[in-house]
């Protein structure tokens, strides 16, 4: 007998980056990203109702899921697994999900104390709503909220890019300023300055403050310019979030591309292939040293899809 599929939704912020892509092709899953259908002028004005949060909140109008691209029938599926950036958005396909006898698990993919707009959303649906499971690769919201601990094997799918023979700056960091970021961004810049680095920060900010070597951009740009960007770099500069233990993408990237990095988080020295030789941790800028950031070196972590999506199927599949 054939077995069913599990339905994993994601965010489109989630498959913009392709976080899962490893799971396009994998036939246990059923990988979707949640969206709107299209509507024509009518129909637009009905869904405009329909999906009203003023309306919503003075009367919860039921199936709102029609008007999504998520599936109708449910009976191909064994179970539902969703990420939290998706969440507060699909919530009332989530409970019908629970209605037809569907287990339903949570894959959170951010820190739940994250200062994030996302996170501000998400978390009072996560502490409120129920799931058979709850998934996290943080290990501080293993102990304080009981989620069960992934490890690292689910959160990457490494891309088949082209990285620079030669390194183009010392130091690269690209991505957002959430979570504390700002002050700790602009005392790196100005020691950066100071010592000749030559470096260069990519910001998905508003600016924030005027330096030499900082870019900003606001929206949406391909994750493959992002990350083309980033391996410019002879080192990989990773900032978490306050109250962030475990890793960021940034991580993952030094790892899949064999890059240094260079990082404010102590906890990495937990995390699977660490190596002090090629990973340096500071707490004020001047813990950085410079010429360690310019030397070149051959780096190997002996990285094998270790972080791939399809790790955590083979856990999941077997077990529901």
């Amino acid at each position: 007998m054939k077995k069913k599929k599990i339905l994993f939704i994601c965010s489109w912020a989630d498959a913009h980056i392709g976080l899962f892509d490893d799971l396009k092709e994998d036939k246990r899953v059923h990988l979707t990203c949640f969206g709107l259908k299209k509507t024509n002028r009518i129909t637009k004005f009905i869904k405009r109702i329909h999906l009203s949060q003023k309306i919503n909140k003075i009367i919860n109008l039921p199936n709102k899921e029609l008007w999504t691209t998520l599936p109708h029938n449910l009976s191909p599926y064994k179970s539902v697994l969703v990420t939290n950036n998706v969440l507060p958005s699909i919530t009332d396909f989530v409970n019908l999900c629970k209605k037809k006898g569907k287990e339903v698990n949570l894959f959170v993919v951010d820190a739940m104390d994250a200062d994030s707009f996302i996170m501000k959303t998400a978390r009072p649906l996560i502490l409120n709503m129920k799931f058979d499971h709850i998934y996290t690769f943080e290990p501080a919201d293993v102990k304080k909220y009981g989620f069960e601990y992934l490890g690292f094997g689910g959160y990457y799918s490494k891309k088949n890019i082209d990285i620079p023979l030669t390194p183009k700056y010392d130091l690269v960091f690209t991505g957002g300023v959430k979570g504390g970021r700002q002050e700790a961004i602009v005392e790196l810049h100005h020691f950066l300055v100071r010592t000749a680095c030559n470096f260069y920060f990519e910001l998905n900010s508003k600016p924030f403050f005027e330096g030499e070597h900082v870019k900003y951009y606001y929206g949406w740009i391909p994750y493959e310019d992002f990350l083309n960007t980033e391996l410019e770099g002879n080192c990989i500069l990773e900032i978490v979030q306050k109250g962030q233990t475990g890793p960021t993408l940034r991580y993952f990237e030094a790892i899949c591309y064999n890059k240094k990095l260079v990082t404010n988080n102590p906890h990495i020295v937990e995390f699977p292939f660490y190596n002090p030789q090629w990973m340096k941790i500071y707490q004020k800028p001047e813990d950085i040293d410079v010429d360690w950031l310019k030397k070149i070196e051959q780096i190997d972590y002996g990285y094998n899809g270790e972080f791939s999506p399809t790790r955590l199927i083979d856990n999941l599949y077997e077990r529901v």
